[in-house]
């Protein structure tokens, strides 16, 4: 058995909460990371923060590849061994009851929405659930189909020394095959807030987020020809968690994906809301002016 196969196996069977020792990026100086200055906060821009998310990693040979194919030119190289395990963790390995997976605007609505992700606590290596091509929903799967199937992608792929670690993927995964796992790179730029919040109190309201990879323009309401008015203010059922999406003060307009935000949000559940804080992902879109809290809503009276 290879070193790093070894340790990863080690690692997945002490179920050491790796969370807590990944460093994260540095709190926001204001005690809440919302607001007009979010600009202001310190976190330094990356303009690669996306470039593992392109949509065109989503087609073509994925949909009928049935083994493990490694891919750093899609999914990213550099890929952290224990950013991975963390992310393999966040899939309880006890589920394998099958479930039913479906995109966010198929009704009914499925138990997991598609697209579905698994982030580490560093929000730099991600799983992701897809499904393939020319297959309609809904699908289904286990639990812990989805979580072997990235096991079996981070064993191949990421050897945990430096030199070939890249992100794959794995077709023909749960019942019929119909759904593809991507183990992925992420670089977020993330800042967590001081505000508590409850932990897995956004999952609803990230799974109501539009997921489309269609270029929308975003900016304040007076702005003509803007598709989506920012703020942008998003909640679900009673889970008392808001998602706010914001434009950099001083900037009119800027053009993104709801995949880009969502995306990013995502980031923010696991490197903010996870440990009970609020937090923001930031230098979003073509200009980097776009933004997306997830904050602690309060309650309205009944």
């Amino acid at each position: 058995m290879y070193p790093a196969v070894s340790l990863l196996l080690h690692l997945l069977s002490l179920r050491v909460v790796l969370a807590a020792t990944i460093p994260v990026q540095p709190n926001l100086s204001a005690g809440r990371p919302d607001g007009a200055g979010f600009v202001d906060n310190h976190i330094t821009a990356n303009q690669s923060s996306l470039v593992y998310d392109s949509p065109s990693a989503y087609t073509g040979p994925l949909n009928a590849q049935k083994s493990v194919l490694c891919d750093g030119a899609n999914f990213g190289t550099g890929l952290n061994l224990r950013s991975c395990v963390d992310a393999v963790q966040q899939l309880n390995r006890e589920s394998t009851q099958i479930l039913s997976f479906a995109p966010r605007e198929w009704t009914p609505r499925a138990k997991y929405i598609l697209p579905m992700r698994s982030s580490s606590g560093d929000g730099r290596c991600v799983i992701d659930v897809v499904s393939a091509a020319n297959n309609s929903p809904p699908y289904y799967a286990s639990v812990r189909m989805v979580r072997d199937a990235a096991m079996e992608i981070i064993q191949k792929c990421v050897d945990g020394r430096g030199v070939n670690d890249r992100g794959g993927f794995v077709g023909q995964v749960g019942i019929r095959g119909t759904l593809v796992v991507i183990v992925r790179k992420y670089e977020p730029m993330v800042g967590c807030g001081k505000q508590p919040i409850g932990q897995n109190k956004c999952r609803l309201v990230l799974d109501s987020l539009p997921a489309d990879r269609v270029p929308h323009t975003y900016g304040p309401e007076a702005t003509k020809g803007i598709a989506v008015h920012t703020p942008s203010l998003w909640t679900a059922g009673t889970s008392l968690c808001l998602a706010k999406v914001e434009i950099a003060a001083g900037q009119w307009v800027d053009v993104a994906t709801w995949y880009d935000i969502w995306a990013a949000g995502e980031a923010v559940n696991a490197m903010c809301v996870r440990r009970g804080f609020e937090g923001i992902a930031i230098h979003l879109g073509q200009r980097r002016a776009l933004a997306i809290s997830l904050l602690k809503e309060t309650p309205r009276p009944s």
